[in-house]
């Protein structure tokens, strides 16, 4: 089983003792304080080796997580992480919790990749049509890349849509050399 497997069972677990309206302010806490985590993981290591006791471990945890969450929930969520010697997950479960979130939210975090600029009312038309696709609120990130040659592509929940010319070029080359 994977990391990121195994973090987002993590982030399910949790968010399943919480009370249904507490879970996004809850989730959303953890979030933070696991991007801090993860942004600073290398000190964490340092400071958390293997030859410490799992009680050593969550007691660094709570010391850290008391400074910045007062949640029951997530200092007891960090205690469970230490005592079952989870602390590799860090970078995972910050990513698992924020897919986590966008799910309870409704949100779908989205790439849109054009050759050249665009303008605002093109993007707004396809964030509008993605809505529509997805019955999601999107939110949207975009890119320029000048290899697609026009046209553009999406990226979103691990899925890409190629719209470019590029792919029109590559199919079209595939089914002559085919011939």
């Amino acid at each position: 089983m994977t990391l990121s497997l195994i973090a987002y069972r993590y982030i399910q677990a949790f968010s399943q003792t919480l009370a249904v309206g507490d879970q996004v302010q809850i989730v959303t806490e953890l979030a933070t304080i696991l991007g801090v985590f993860s942004r600073h993981k290398d000190w964490i290591h340092r400071n958390l080796h293997p030859a410490m006791s799992s009680e050593e471990k969550a007691k660094i945890f709570h010391g850290l997580v008391s400074k910045v969450s007062n949640t029951a929930a997530v200092l007891q969520f960090f205690a469970v992480l230490a005592e079952n010697n989870r602390i590799e997950l860090i970078s995972d479960l910050e990513k698992s919790a924020t897919r986590y979130l966008n799910t309870l939210n409704k949100q779908v975090p989205t790439n849109f990749v054009f050759a050249t600029e665009v303008s605002d009312n093109v993007k707004a038309a396809l964030v509008t049509q993605f809505e529509n696709i997805t019955n999601s609120k999107v939110v949207p990130s975009y890119e320029i890349n000048p290899d697609i040659l026009g046209g553009f592509q999406v990226y979103y929940e691990n899925k890409m849509l190629d719209g470019s010319i590029l792919k029109s070029i590559q199919a079209l080359t595939a089914k002559t050399e085919v011939a």
